[in-house]
């Protein structure tokens, strides 16, 4: 982290030293000629000016202006940028008027260049210098931004305020401006609306999120800057008054810049959006100033305001009403897009729409209802109709929600002030074609039901396809899968019999040769040893008065025989009893018992077999390893240990089978136990005999504390009898 402060620190360093290398610009012209492409890269600047705007403390971002132009000095980004330390505060008692030298870096800006301040030095005041007037189509484009302008023209709006600040919105007969006035002792802003008034402030622009331009913008500095040429009337109800029909229609003049008085009945109200006013058969929309007016539908009222021509049809802005009584709504006029385009028939002819037009007028129209729409505030509600062919909107604000309850498909009239949309209507002066008619609703009044929708709405019927249709999937699927399946149990059966069929030719082989070794081994090498051991025992009778060295010889001889003709027993035992376990009893337990009682060498009842868990069927294959493997075991736990008792535990579990046998004998040290290299292979045999079968076999033991052999096998191979490899055949 150190060392990536030291390259900071370094790296600021060098681009300091870069740009006071550099040589700065010092012509604003040269600075406003720039692409913003160059402006970006923030070369250094030494500019001169007066300042003709300064924003109040903590921005103190101003402007400045030169017989070259104007110039922003962004103070705020600089110190964003800590291209100026938070307590330099040379900034703050800049004033309108001073003459200043400003070093700095060069930025693109929100609209126009600006400089980004490293210093400042004040030369002297000037004092402010001579607005310009210019053409309002120069105010139009952004190119006196920020230069100091006059403007002239009708106040007719003032909000705020913002600080110390208002909004002043200046009709100039061409277009709006948006002025920044500020606040002072004896002046309020508020008394201008409706004067003609003369503003002298620095231009500027709102500008969008590309840095584009949208609309002029006029900052004045004082209250001296405000030129009064006609002051507004005191009483805004004393403008003249006129018709809603005859609004906006040709006057010798010209369309008025100040207040137009009309009276009306309200069909529609909104705190937001204003109100909707009727008389006869013309109706307007008013925008009203104050949103706490409280008028609803039927409420008589006075409005004096200013004429907006920038919709369709002309209407009020920035108007102030007056209640005048309540007469009630007028009835509703039923309307459809097909009436609409007969009133304007009149209009390809180059006359007005006869008798009347449709807009803003309080208009009824049925049609099939198809949706029920949510606005983005879930509370609102839109039904969408289907009027004779043509598609009908109509919204309802606030909290909409019982209309949730209608039924698609039902035929309903609703009640509402008609929103007409027209093709082109901004290019084409003759004829305005009518596209379609929409309506706001006041209340969910305004919505009738005229015919209940059929039980099979559109909904239900969609419903019921979708139904039938995931039905009929699902059964072409499980159609498939059932196919799929029978295909592949078909093949794996026939593997199964045939891996059947050829085990059962094995077990058929295996079997006879088992017995006919056995028999051979009976009849012929046993009976031989038989006969050599009582050959030498005779031998030994008849030689009592030879050598001691020959009568010991003859001994050992005859004990080796008995322990040969004992192994091959125990051999013949293994083949007879390992048949057993194919022919014998299912149940592997009982087949343990019956090996064990079978053994005349071991002693009587020193054997146990316990059963944990419900047995189940084991194959022959693994009953016949496990039986050679206990035989091995439980002879060495007796032959070698001198193991009084040995318990055979058979533990049956869902996904394994184990045996563990367990003596007391005297046990032996496990980590030294023999190995095959000296000639012993019990302890290796069972191990790769439990290999061979796919499970595991462990031996743990110690001196004095007896021997437990533990052998696990995973249940299905200890019911299939399948061969993990054919190692531990060979083996055996």
């Amino acid at each position: 982290m150190i060392a990536v402060f030291r390259f900071l620190g370094v790296m600021s360093v060098l681009l300091g030293t870069l740009a006071q290398a550099a040589e700065p610009i010092t012509s604003i012209a040269v600075i406003r000629s720039l692409p913003r492409s160059e402006s970006g890269k923030r070369p250094p600047v030494l500019v001169r000016g007066v300042i003709t705007f300064r924003w109040p403390v903590p921005w103190n971002s101003f402007c400045i202006q030169s017989d070259e132009g104007g110039l922003w000095i962004s103070t705020s980004i600089a110190r964003r940028e800590q291209l100026l330390a938070e307590d330099d505060t040379s900034f703050d008692t800049l004033r309108e008027g001073d003459e200043v030298e400003v070093t700095g870096l060069l930025d693109a800006g929100g609209y126009a260049p600006d400089v980004l301040p490293t210093a400042v030095r004040v030369l002297s005041h000037r004092g402010m210098p001579q607005a310009r007037t210019v053409p309002y189509t120069r105010l139009l484009t952004g190119a006196e931004d920020p230069i100091r302008v006059e403007v002239a023209g009708v106040v007719q709006r003032v909000s705020g305020p913002t600080g110390a600040r208002w909004l002043v919105e200046l009709e100039t007969g061409v277009g709006r401006v948006l002025a920044h006035v500020p606040d002072g002792p004896g002046f309020d802003p508020r008394t201008l609306t409706d004067a003609e008034v003369r503003l002298r402030g620095v231009a500027a622009s709102s500008r969008n999120w590309r840095a584009e331009f949208i609309r002029p913008r006029v900052l004045v500095a004082s209250v001296a800057d405000v030129l009064i040429d006609r002051a507004a009337p005191p009483d805004a109800f004393a403008a003249p008054q006129t018709t809603i029909a005859e609004l906006a229609s040709y006057a010798p003049g010209g369309r008025s810049l100040h207040r137009r008085r009309v009276s009306g009945v309200v069909t529609w109200a909104d705190a937001i959006d204003g109100i909707v006013l009727q008389d006869g058969m013309r109706a307007i929309r008013v925008d009203i100033i104050d949103r706490e007016h409280g008028l609803v539908p039927g409420d008589r009222v006075d409005a004096s305001g200013f004429i907006d021509a920038n919709a369709a049809v002309a209407g009020l802005r920035g108007a102030m009403v007056r209640r005048l009584d309540h007469p009630g709504e007028p009835l509703p006029l039923p309307a459809t897009l097909a009436d609409v385009r007969r009133a304007f028939e009149p209009v390809r002819n180059g006359r007005p729409a006869g008798p009347h037009d449709y807009d803003h007028l309080l208009i009824r129209v049925e049609g099939w209802l198809l949706a029920v729409q949510r606005d983005a505030s879930d509370h609102g509600r839109r039904l969408v109709l289907d009027c004779a062919g043509q598609a009908t909107m109509a919204d309802l604000g606030g909290d909409a929600t019982t209309l949730d309850a209608l039924t698609i498909g039902s035929r309903v009239a609703v009640t509402g002030v008609a929103v007409m949309h027209y093709d082109r209507g901004d290019l084409i002066a003759d004829y305005i074609a009518p596209l379609r008619i929409d309506l706001r609703l006041r209340s969910p009044q305004d919505v009738r039901v005229v015919q209940a929708a059929p039980w099979w709405t559109p909904v239900r019927l969609a419903i019921a396809i979708g139904v039938l249709g995931a039905v009929l999937c699902a059964a072409v699927a499980w159609i498939l899968s059932l196919r799929r399946s029978l295909r592949l149990r078909t093949v794996r059966l026939e593997e199964v019999m045939r891996l059947h069929r050829n085990a059962e030719l094995e077990y058929q082989a295996v079997h006879q040769e088992r017995r006919r070794l056995a028999a051979d081994m009976h009849d012929g090498l046993q009976q031989l040893l038989a006969g050599a051991a009582f050959r030498l025992e005779a031998a030994n009778a008849r030689l009592s008065g030879a050598d001691p060295a020959v009568a010991e010889q003859l001994s050992a001889a005859r004990v080796a025989l008995l322990r040969t003709q004992e192994g091959l027993r125990d051999c013949l035992w293994g083949l007879r009893h390992v048949d057993q376990a194919e022919d014998g009893p299912r149940q592997f337990a009982g087949l343990l018992e019956q090996a064990a009682a079978a053994m005349e060498h071991w002693p009587r009842g020193a054997l146990t077999v316990i059963i944990a868990g419900e047995p189940y069927a084991l194959s022959r294959h693994v009953m016949g390893s496990l039986l050679l493997l206990m035989q091995e075991a439980v002879g060495n736990a007796f032959k070698h240990g001198a193991a009084k008792t040995v318990r055979i535990t058979l533990h049956y579990t869902p996904n394994e089978f184990a045996m563990e046998l367990v003596d007391d004998g005297t046990g032996f040290d496990a980590t030294a136990v023999a190995g095959t290299t000296d000639g012993h292979y019990g302890i290796e045999s069972m191990r790769h005999r439990m290999h061979w079968l796919g499970g595991d076999a462990a031996i743990t033991s110690r001196p004095g504390a007896g021997t437990t052999v533990s052998v696990h096998l995973p249940r299905v191979r200890a019911q299939s009898g399948d061969e993990q490899d054919g190692t531990q055949r060979k083996a055996d």
